[in-house]
Order: C-alpha cells, then structure tokens, then sequence
C-alpha cells in the first residue's frame, strides 16, 4: 500500500522535481476547517524523481511512496536508538557501571549520538532508499485540495 500526497512542483531539475506540500493537522478534514482559527496548516518542499519530462512548475502532481519505505526511515530514526539506548542503559546499569546511575546514564545518552554520527556517511545512500515519485494528477476532483 503506497503513501500519497498531492502537491504542485515548485521547481525541476533533470528528473528530480521539488513539490509543495499541505501539511495538516488531524482537523484538516473537517467541514469548518476553512472557518476555524485553529486550523494548523504549514507547507513543506518535498524533492521527487519522475520520468515525465512534461512536468513543469506549476503542475498538480501525486507524490508516491512504498509504505515499507516510511517503516523503514522510522526503525532506523525512531526505533532502532531507542532500543540502543535503553540497552545500553541496562548493560551500563548492571555490568559497567552497578549503582553508579549517572555515569551509566551519561553512556546511555552518549550511545545515540554515536549511532546518528555513523549514520553521516551513508546519508547519501539513504536518500536514495527513501525518494518520492511524482506523477502527473489529472483529476480536477482530487486537486481542489492542493495547495
């Protein structure tokens, strides 16, 4: 199942397109949404690869995603260090460091930023794994919503 948002290219370069996004909150929804102060809308630039060269500035388009893509990104941001870092503060507790709570929750801390420090060079790689595809959005229905 694909993650998708419905935007405008603001810019192209090559086959790489730069789209503004709505970002909405949970009320974006509803009916009175356009009446209500409390409505929490932002914009965002989202880089895209597409192979339709007919694309340019201005036009409507749905950005695409994989699902397992955005799982992935969140393990490797979210999950993945907090596991390190309650591990750590387990093994530092009870092997390391037993009693001595603020050295062993120093090196609990410190064991994220190491992990994020190596993640640096493959940021590259990274980028690549998780790109959106544009493509064309021609149904007048669907872009009345964009932004």
């Amino acid at each position: 199942m694909p993650v998708e948002h419905a935007g405008h290219i603001k810019e192209r370069r090559g086959n790489t397109v730069y789209v503004r996004i709505a970002q909405q909150s949970a009320c974006g929804s509803c009916e009175a949404s356009g009446h209500c102060l409390a409505e929490n809308k932002s914009e965002a630039i989202i880089e895209a690869i597409t192979d339709d060269h007919s694309l340019r500035p201005g036009d409507a388009v749905m950005l695409t995603a994989h699902k397992h893509t955005g799982l992935k990104a969140v393990f490797l941001a979210y999950i993945f260090p907090l596991v390190l870092l309650i591990g750590s503060l387990i093994g530092s507790l009870t092997l390391l460091f037993p009693g001595k709570e603020t050295i062993a929750a120093l090196l609990a801390l410190s064991v994220p930023v190491v992990y994020y420090c190596l993640l640096l060079p493959f940021k590259r790689h990274l980028a690549s794994t998780f790109r959106f595809k544009a493509s064309a959005l021609t149904d007048t229905l669907s872009s009345t919503n964009l932004p």
